[in-house]
């Protein structure tokens, strides 16, 4: 589910999408469930209670670089619903483990 939200001259996409915490301040969100995208926030603007899985809400510009995963800077994230890996393709995760990309439970 997206959103548009106006603020100034810039305009901003709010988007629900299922986590993926990869530690090390390392996170990535699975658009329309199955697109793989890793996204940065500034240091300490990360919900502290996130496991992947859970279903998030994140404010950004909707810009992702053409890299696989893809790769997109985020504004905002919150917390919207708990969730479980087992909840996620678990064809699309063996695939992003077989690249080095493996979810933290």
């Amino acid at each position: 589910m997206a959103a548009l939200v106006l603020g100034g001259c810039k305009t901003k996409i709010k988007t629900q999408a299922p986590i993926l915490v990869m530690g090390n301040d390392r996170y990535m969100v699975l658009l329309n469930g199955t697109e793989p995208v890793t996204i940065s926030l500034e240091k300490g603007m990360w919900p502290e209670d996130l496991t992947s899985g859970d279903m998030v809400e994140i404010t950004w510009d909707g810009m992702v670089m053409e890299t696989y995963p893809g790769q997109a800077h985020i504004d905002k994230c919150l917390k919207v619903a708990e969730g479980d890996l087992a909840d996620l393709d678990q064809e699309l995760l063996l695939h992003l483990s077989a690249m080095g990309w493996k979810a933290v439970e």
